[in-house]
């Protein structure tokens, strides 16, 4: 993609072409088989550890946009709350889907990733005196309804899922998430 640098996991260096495209590949094997894939998007999450984003072409989003990302719990987030965040989440799916026949796109991480969040910038930038806590989740839900009604105009039965995290609260004697 012209938007996002290859991965790591794919050559063991971030941004290298491995010389060949491993979603057409998948893609092809499965459906000859009559199986269906779904691109998994880590939709806010963007990298683990505290270490910066390697250099890369085209430039990682937290090179590119550093304004955007913010730092918790020893990973590295977007900011739902900063508009433009939306339009380049929109534009790397509309991308995939434009150019493989995928079955459907999942969105993981479809969420800001706790209570302390350091948004208290894009807050006051965009928060337009809403309650933060409602202004997070019109966030999320008008990415949300951006990327369905861009599905629908251009490919209108791919499905859309969400990842949820599974346990909303702890009842007694449960740790988990």
């Amino acid at each position: 993609s012209k938007l996002e640098p290859w991965s790591e996991v794919l050559t063991g260096t971030p941004g290298a072409d491995p010389g060949w495209d491993p979603l057409a590949f998948l893609i092809g094997e499965a459906h000859a088989r009559g199986m269906e894939v779904h691109a998994w998007f880590n939709t806010y999450f963007v990298k683990g550890g505290a270490a910066p984003a390697a250099r890369t072409s085209p430039p990682h989003v937290m090179t590119a946009h550093p304004g955007w990302v913010k730092y918790q719990d020893d990973r590295w987030w977007l900011d739902p709350g900063e508009p433009a965040v939306d339009g380049y989440l929109a534009d790397v799916i509309a991308d995939i889907t434009s150019r493989y026949d995928l079955d459907g796109i999942q969105l993981d991480y479809l969420r800001y990733p706790g209570r302390d969040f350091d948004d208290a910038g894009s807050y006051a930038r965009h928060g337009g005196g809403v309650p933060k806590d409602e202004w997070r989740r019109a966030n999320v839900t008008r990415f949300l309804g951006r990327v369905r009604a861009q599905l629908l105009l251009a490919r209108p039965l791919m499905k859309l899922g969400v990842a949820p995290i599974g346990i909303y609260r702890n009842p007694p004697g449960v740790r988990g998430l």
